[in-house]
């Protein structure tokens, strides 16, 4: 890499993630105002939990109307990510 190798891209990509004040907000909140909303890490994960569970219920009542999808999610790309979270977890424990 030029200009600063691995160390400079993971920056800018800090820089653009989070913002110029180095802390992360809530999207489409207009740019040149002073306020911003933060979102802390606990609220970060309560959002993640609660989206979880709206796309599990929606599977849910989904899944004998639509059995394609319900396989294709449920059984195919969940199953095999969980499998892998076990794997690196179990991994990480034996260290």
């Amino acid at each position: 890499m030029a200009c600063g190798g691995w160390r400079g891209v993971a920056t800018g990509l800090r820089t653009r993630l989070r913002g110029r004040s180095g802390t992360a907000t809530l999207p489409g909140v207009a740019a040149g105002r002073n306020r911003e909303r933060f979102v802390s890490f606990t609220q970060r994960i309560l959002l993640s939990m609660l989206a979880g569970i709206v796309v599990g219920v929606a599977l849910n009542w989904a899944g004998p109307v639509v059995p394609r999808l319900y396989e294709l999610l449920v059984e195919g790309l969940f199953y095999v990510v969980g499998a892998a979270f076990v794997a690196l977890l179990s991994r990480w424990d034996s260290r």
